[in-house]
């Protein structure tokens, strides 16, 4: 999988990068978990807090939090490989 991207055009060093980064990526981490903790943590920031009344700010955070936790698996699912990385 070595291939001299020197010579390439930039259009065509994206596509070989974008390929090797979607062969890396979990996609069970990335739809199973990261894409239902982000939707899950804005809809209790949306709908939730409001309803709440005096915790309503802590609510939101905690929606926020899931959110952002989720945002973080998303991320880690597109790195995680598992084959050892040779640098």
């Amino acid at each position: 999988m070595e291939k001299k991207l020197e010579n390439q055009p930039i259009n065509n060093k994206l596509i070989s990068f974008s390929k090797s980064i979607l062969t890396m990526a979990s996609k069970r981490l990335i739809i199973g978990v990261g894409i239902p903790m982000i939707i899950t943590g804005a809809l209790i920031a949306i709908f939730w807090a409001p309803l709440v009344g005096d915790v309503s700010e802590t609510v939101e955070f905690i929606g926020s939090l899931i959110g952002i936790i989720g945002v973080i698996f998303f991320i880690a699912g597109l790195f995680y490989t598992k084959e050892p990385v040779m640098a």
